[in-house]
């Protein structure tokens, strides 16, 4: 009970975060390139982050512009977005790791930086952005995550999941989600 009164306290002021970064982020002022002001943009792009992805209230996956989400991607995700992703899929972390192609020291590295870089930061969002369409498509989150994990027969016996490593794996979930969302395949 304690936890959802803090959820729905702390919500309004995420929202108005997203707001504000995305103002920031789709602004014409020109900001001055110096190290120090790309350091505090960066720290104000982030600030939010992974509760920018999640609507905790809801328990559902909710992305940012897409112009917004390109200069995150471009600047890195936060390392912790990898782990919020592996929580909100009930999975394990290394299984989300695998698919953005994190091993070894380089975890321990991109962990402590906690940035990810933009290579990184792409993979992670196919991840995001696939999640939320199936969360859209099935209309409940349980079951999308339910059928991101689970080998689908249309996907040559992979599950979706596993797919979302290169884009071509990405676009075949994808295409699927739009046929079930059209009832072509069930």
């Amino acid at each position: 009970m304690a936890h959802q009164f803090a959820i729905d306290t702390i919500w309004p002021y995420i929202y108005n975060q997203m707001v504000s970064m995305e103002d920031a982020m789709t602004s014409t002022t020109r900001f001055s390139s110096t190290p120090d002001s790309d350091a505090k943009r960066r720290h104000f792009a982030f600030k939010a982050s992974p509760r920018t992805f999640f609507d905790f209230k809801e328990g559902v996956l909710q992305l940012p512009k897409a112009l917004v989400a390109w200069k995150m991607i471009r600047e890195g995700l936060e390392f912790h977005v990898v782990e919020a992703v592996a929580e909100h899929l009930d999975t394990d972390l290394e299984v989300v790791l695998q698919v953005i192609g994190l091993t070894g020291g380089t975890v321990t590295r991109r962990k402590k930086a906690n940035l990810l870089n933009p290579q990184e930061s792409d993979r992670l969002y196919r991840v995001l952005k696939v999640t939320a369409l199936a969360e859209r498509v099935l209309e409940n989150p349980q079951k999308a995550k339910a059928w991101l994990l689970r080998n689908n027969r249309a996907l040559g016996g992979q599950s979706p999941f596993s797919l979302l490593d290169n884009e071509a794996g990405t676009e075949a979930v994808e295409d699927l989600l739009i046929q079930i969302d059209h009832g072509v395949y069930s």
